[in-house]
């Protein structure tokens, strides 16, 4: 009898997509005794699954035999902590599992393989007010580096704010010997309960609607349709830094804060910007960094087929990036480099001599215009994702 003992996971390069856990009508028949080789598999993938305490089955190999059972669903990774046991002479494999977690159902697992499943997962349990939620990933975004750049991407982009959500924590999580496989708990804080939350994307969606019909006509440019939202968000989304403002229910980082209460932080009002250029038919991204050493968001917008800077808080429209760094300092490598000058402050203002197609003129009304939000916000119910 040889003692047998592998307290790491033995997995590597699980492929997504779950099995059923079902076992053969014919495994019944094995209880009290050995499972057999082929059946070994699905045995201690249903094992895993239900959190049993130990099993025995006949294997050549009993770490691939594992690892056999861990691809036919590699949610059970989320579990699985290794094993002890015994191998006797003749094949047969007694072991006792490890687990990590023993509170959460196989079918509260999620699995992701990208940042953008992440965002799906996130949003998912924003809706049902989860607080955690249990994820196993394929790639190495829940990796300690992954998850930070991942997160970052969410915070930045105003995706977490618009579902309502203060922060996005990675907790410690575990891999598989050669990094191919990463499981962890997310835990989410909100800024306010969830019905509250899907008040404001109402009423987010009614207003901008309407502000919709009131800055953008047919035929207007793009450059006189960024100056409307940028002129509205500055006069009417009142910063925060202001005193006077009072962010009580914690609205002040979501566009709804910028668009429904007009009292809105950098975030907030960077998510209403984004939020009228898309529904203006411009192409806009927010960016989160520091201005002087305190977390800032901001926006990048494509102007004539050229990207600028806005920082509708700073009062900033159309710097480049060479001038923009003077104040602001962002993760540059995640972004365009925004170098034209053609389109800047002055020239907005002054519409500097250009013509409605050097700005990139587009016929836009008000239908298309209330198409695209409405699909956004159809979506974003939808599917769970983010506005």
């Amino acid at each position: 009898m040889q003692r047998i003992t592998r307290p790491r996971s033995v997995v590597g390069g699980l492929v997504a997509g779950a099995a059923s856990l079902a076992l053969a009508l014919s495994l019944t028949s094995c209880a009290g005794s050995a499972i057999s080789k082929d059946q070994a598999p699905e045995a201690i993938a249903n094992s895993l699954a239900n959190l049993t305490e130990s099993t025995s089955f006949m294997s050549d190999d009993v770490n691939a035999t594992i690892f056999e059972a861990l691809k036919r669903d590699p949610r059970l990774f989320y579990f699985y902590n290794g094993y002890n046991g015994t191998y006797a002479n003749d094949g047969t494999a007694k072991v006792t599992w490890e687990y990590k977690h023993k509170d959460t159902p196989v079918s509260k697992v999620r699995l992701m393989g990208s940042v953008d499943d992440l965002a799906a997962i996130i949003g998912e349990a924003s809706l049902k007010g989860e607080a955690t939620v249990a994820v196993v990933s394929s790639t190495s975004d829940l990796s300690p580096d992954g998850a930070k750049k991942a997160l970052s991407r969410l915070r930045s982009d105003g995706s977490l704010a618009a579902l309502g959500i203060k922060d996005v924590t990675v907790g410690d999580g575990s891999s598989d010997y050669d990094g191919a496989l990463y499981a962890a708990t997310v835990s989410i804080a909100y800024l306010t309960d969830v019905e509250t939350v899907r008040d404001w994307r109402d009423r987010t969606e009614q207003r901008a609607l309407e502000l919709a019909g009131e800055l953008f006509g047919k035929g207007t440019p793009d450059y006189a349709r960024e100056l409307a939202i940028y002129r509205w968000v500055t006069d009417n989304a009142r910063s925060q830094a202001d005193p006077k403002v009072a962010d009580t229910d914690h609205s002040g980082s979501t566009a709804y804060g910028a668009l429904v209460e007009q009292a809105a932080d950098s975030a907030g009002m960077a998510a209403a910007f984004q939020l009228l250029c898309e529904a203006a038919g411009i192409p806009c991204q927010t960016v989160a960094g520091t201005v002087g050493g305190e977390d800032r968001s901001w926006n990048l917008v494509s102007i004539g087929g050229s990207w600028y800077w806005v920082d509708a808080a700073a009062g900033i429209l159309n710097a480049t990036s060479e001038q923009l760094r003077e104040t602001h300092a962002w993760d540059e490598d995640a972004s365009p480099v925004a170098t034209a000058t053609a389109w800047n402050a002055e020239a907005v203002r002054t519409e500097g001599g250009k013509t409605a197609d050097q700005a990139g003129e587009s016929e836009i009304d008000l239908a298309p215009t209330q198409q695209r939000l409405a699909e956004r916000f159809a979506a974003a119910r939808l599917s769970a994702l983010p506005l």
